[in-house]
């Protein structure tokens, strides 16, 4: 079984676009990150959440992208790459909840989303044309 593992690349990246403020409006003021679940399957990893900070309440993330030339990528720092458990969702709001208790490593499925949470309505993050995204590397572990 893949490990959990901390996004590092992601942080990394956010981090950079974030902090250089590419509106000039000052909204944005760094990234946070909080830990969902520490070593919960005896794995020796562990499962996280980022967070893009604000000064405004009224504003949020609505798109993440990447072009040929700076593209946008979610690489694994951990051996065995992203968990992705077998009957998981490469969006958070595809994952239902109550499936957690007979498959308990599917609540800690890495996945997706800009603000929903499992078992929400999920439509914002699915809008993606899959002819343009490739989940493919990092369904197979990053």
């Amino acid at each position: 079984m893949k490990k959990y593992i901390l996004l590092i690349a992601v942080l990394f990246s956010a981090i950079q676009f974030l902090a250089q403020d590419p509106t000039g409006d000052g909204l944005c003021t760094g990234l946070t990150y909080e830990v969902v679940s520490s070593d919960p399957l005896g794995t020796g990893a562990a499962t996280y959440r980022l967070y893009a900070n604000f000064t405004d309440l009224a504003s949020e993330v609505t798109a993440m992208y990447g072009t040929d030339l700076t593209p946008w990528e979610m690489i694994a720092i951990h051996p065995d790459g992203f968990y992705n458990d077998a009957v998981g969702s490469d969006f958070g709001g595809s994952v239902n909840p109550l499936f957690f208790a007979a498959f308990p490593a599917m609540e800690f499925d890495s996945w997706f989303t800009i603000g929903a949470q499992p078992g929400d309505d999920d439509g914002l993050n699915s809008a993606f044309d899959a002819a343009l995204t490739s989940m493919a590397d990092f369904n197979s572990g990053g």
